[in-house]
């Protein structure tokens, strides 16, 4: 987790690149940006230039072989290798916020198909994935916009200099920056502040880091959940997809 140092009386800070990380050399955390090659090592340079000559479908295709591995087993320098090969390649072929939606909903069932299954599954959903089922189009569009705005290196992942560089024009509260950015971080699995956990952030603070007043996703989640049970209280069970035996009663 990144981890902000405070110096003299306006407490300003920049995160060291993450700090706790587990770093296995001097440069583990300088980012290697894919359009320039600058801050990129020998290793990554030249993945970079193989990369570079490769369809966007023979990209993506290694994203998602590299999101496959196990890192879980791994040395630290293999999990590093594997972690910055996936960093270029989010940069070659980045993901939209269609298929981060799109792949999030599908790890769960139908709500409306499957209502009876899905409100047995929500509480063991993510938050990340609960912003992808919950938010509608427009949301994306507009978290979409300013997640590209941020994201100036452009590999789908936020670090808290690109946030502070984006907000602190027009919020020089460094507390609140970093307490936007921390929150990002804790809507995602492995600690990064992607496009899915910026719309969890978002739903708590303002596109400058301000605190809100209400909190949208929890409005929606009532509403949705409150559906559903009006659904499954009233639909036919068979039309909501439980299984009933010869004499309509519903089988577990």
């Amino acid at each position: 987790r990144n981890m902000r140092l405070t110096f003299g009386i306006h407490g300003f800070l920049f995160l060291a690149l993450a700090l706790g990380r587990g770093a296995a050399d001097e440069d583990s955390y300088t980012k290697c940006i894919a359009s320039t090659g600058e801050g990129c090592n020998a290793r990554e340079s030249t993945f970079l230039e193989k990369m570079r000559v490769k369809s966007q479908d023979e990209i993506k295709a290694q994203k998602l072989r590299l999101r496959k591995m196990d890192k879980g087993q791994m040395k630290e320098e293999l999990a590093d290798w594997i972690d910055r090969r996936l960093r270029i390649c989010k940069q070659l072929a980045p993901d939209t916020a269609q298929d981060l939606v799109s792949a999030a909903r599908a790890r769960h069932p139908d709500p409306f198909a499957r209502p009876h299954a899905f409100l047995a599954a929500w509480g063991n959903i993510k938050s990340a994935d609960r912003a992808a089922i919950l938010l509608e189009e427009f949301h994306w569009t507009q978290y979409g916009a300013e997640f590209r705005r941020i994201d100036t290196d452009g590999d789908g992942e936020l670090i808290y200099e690109e946030l502070h560089s984006a907000v602190s024009e027009f919020n020089s509260d460094e507390d609140a920056i970093y307490d936007c950015f921390d929150d990002c971080q804790d809507h995602q699995e492995d600690g990064e502040c992607g496009l899915l956990a910026y719309a969890v952030t978002r739903s708590l603070f303002s596109q400058y880091c301000e605190q809100s007043d209400s909190d949208e996703l929890a409005e929606l989640e009532a509403t949705l959940l409150q559906r559903l049970d009006d659904l499954v209280a009233s639909a036919d069970p068979e039309e909501i997809g439980l299984e009933v035996d010869e004499n309509g009663i519903i089988i577990d």
